[in-house]
């Protein structure tokens, strides 16, 4: 069973720098944030510490929070090379993350949109209220991601999605499966999803995917936002997804044993209930 994530020190070595006080960020990245107010504040973390970052994390989810908070220090780095403004008037062109180390593993934390409040959306608000506010609560953690390539800062795994990656919805979820319309059809009358004007379902969300190497099977967690049921679905067999029973207590067994092990092995059987078709 392979590991997964990297070091601090193999982040370093791949040539990215850490930014630890929001003093030291660039001009451009400290400009876009607050002057053009764009993109997360990944900044005002720094200031606030991990402590009072993570304090709803620790709360709701002991055993996640406290794999967390017993790591390193928060800090930033940016994911690119830093480009000027298209045009006067427009923000750089710069991205970067808010991480920290922990068990020897760096984890990328969602910090919070300049432009909108997690609370207002429709992403997360069908999430029972514990995982809401442990994982994506206005000002604190906005998800999270393990990084799983030192070269690579854009794509995470494992771990409850960032919102400013967004949650696949479910036209998006059953896309490319044989007899999709079909499949379509039996959720929106078993889930009694409403169209939207663009006739794509919101009412059935993806919040969590891990996805591990190609011998893994792929496993999801979807959130039915109407009544804040979350279901468990192995590779894309979503007609036999399973209720997750007792998800507050699942997600932090999960969560926390993914940051302190890095291991591709927990299994969600114990919380899983009946086939919902």
């Amino acid at each position: 069973m392979n590991k997964f994530g990297f070091s601090l020190e193999e982040m370093r070595s791949a040539g990215v720098e850490c930014i630890y006080k929001k003093e030291d960020a660039p001009e451009q990245l400290a400009s876009k944030i607050f002057d053009f107010k764009t993109g997360p504040d990944v900044l005002s973390p720094l200031a606030a510490g991990k402590e009072q970052f993570l304090e709803h994390l620790v709360k709701h989810q002991p055993k996640t929070g406290h794999a967390l908070l017993d790591g390193g220090e928060l800090f930033v780095a940016l994911k690119g090379r830093i480009r000027p403004a298209l045009r006067q008037g427009m923000a750089p062109g710069v991205s970067a993350g808010l991480y920290i180390e922990a068990q020897g593993r760096v984890i990328e934390l969602g910090a919070m949109s300049c432009s909108f409040e997690s609370a207002g959306s429709s992403m997360n608000l069908g999430l029972p209220s514990q995982l809401r506010e442990a994982y994506y609560l206005d000002g604190h953690v906005q998800g999270m991601g393990l990084l799983v390539n030192p070269s690579d800062l854009y794509n995470t795994d494992f771990l409850p999605t960032k919102l400013s990656n967004g949650w696949p919805y479910t036209n998006t979820i059953v896309s490319g499966l044989r007899g999709v319309k079909t499949i379509l059809a039996r959720l929106v009358e078993r889930f009694d999803l409403e169209a939207q004007s663009s006739s794509d379902y919101y009412g059935l969300r993806c919040f969590l995917k891990r996805k591990g190497n190609d011998k893994d099977v792929e496993e999801s967690l979807l959130l039915h936002v109407p009544t804040q049921e979350i279901f468990h679905m192995t590779g894309r067999d979503i007609l036999g997804m399973r209720a997750l029973q007792n998800p507050v207590e699942a997600l932090d067994e999960y969560c926390s044993h993914i940051i302190t092990t890095g291991m591709n092995d927990f299994s969600f059987d114990a919380y899983l209930g009946d086939k919902v078709f």
